[in-house]
């Protein structure tokens, strides 16, 4: 198979605006979509080495959406649905026909939601940490909204909230590079209306019946201390996708990709190759 010689950073347009992604991997091995969450960047995949352990075997594009990283943030109306279209658009702009999709929290809701509309363009899905069922008492901590905290206690909160290794991801260093690059009016703006849309007024909530639907292989992963949306929270999702599977990491919290990488890279290598 042919390689591309390393990972490219490009940019194409999709109804209107500049979506930045990375791409690399032999050019015809199947394809993987790695979407990071609203609050991260594509470039997380990178740092934890997800991206470089994927693209040894697939075909992988790491995507910043529409309001996110370095792509750009119209001030629009954001929401699930939003998040959804563009993802389409892209797929389409880079002629993408299938893929197995990868995100995490809002964005891997996103990509449930993509996937039950259009259920022939995705091969697999990996969702880390989903919300988009409605929660029961005690499913979901009210802090798991407040993501976009306007002082550095603020984000130092934030971040004791979505880590179970407070230590590491809580000091000064990584507290001051994360609220630094949270104070940008437009990030503020996106990941607001993502909140009011999806939390506040409960837009693009899946149900039963839907995911009753969803008919491709899906792995959730969850992180067994999970502050924002709880284990239960996760089985209980888990349970009604016909066939899922739940992986359950040790020692992590909602972002357990970040502070397990080598395990969930195992464990997704072997869910996206058929084992």
């Amino acid at each position: 198979m042919d390689q591309l010689a390393a990972v490219e950073e490009k940019t194409v347009e999709v109804f209107g605006m500049k979506l930045r992604y990375l791409e690399a991997g032999p050019a015809n091995a199947p394809t993987i979509l790695l979407i990071a969450a609203p609050f991260l960047r594509k470039e997380t995949w990178q740092l934890t080495g997800h991206f470089d352990a994927f693209a040894a075997q697939y075909h992988v594009y790491a995507l910043d959406n529409v309001g996110q990283g370095n792509s750009d943030k119209p001030l629009i109306n954001y929401s699930i649905g939003t998040l959804v279209d563009f993802l389409g658009g892209f797929m389409d702009a880079v002629k993408i026909q299938k893929a197995s999709l990868v995100s995490t929290s809002i964005g891997a809701w996103a990509i449930i939601v993509f996937a039950l509309r259009n259920p022939d363009r995705v091969e697999r899905l990996i969702l880390i940490t989903p919300e988009g069922i409605a929660p029961q008492p005690g499913e979901l901590n009210p802090r798991g909204v407040d993501l976009n905290p306007a002082t550095l206690e603020g984000m130092r909160r934030t971040l004791d909230v979505l880590f179970f290794d407070k230590a590491t991801w809580t000091n000064d260093q990584t507290v001051k590079a994360l609220f630094s690059d949270k104070m940008q009016a437009d990030y503020s703006f996106v990941f607001q209306k993502l909140i009011e849309s999806g939390f506040v007024r409960g837009e693009f909530m899946v149900d039963a019946q839907q995911l009753s639907q969803l008919r491709v292989p899906t792995l959730f992963v969850w992180g067994q201390q999970d502050e924002i949306v709880t284990l239960s929270y996760g089985r209980r999702y888990a349970s009604l996708v016909a066939g899922a599977r739940l992986l359950v990491i040790e020692n992590a919290g909602h972002l357990p990709q970040l502070e397990r990488p080598a395990v969930f890279t195992s464990a997704a290598l072997e869910f996206l190759s058929g084992r």
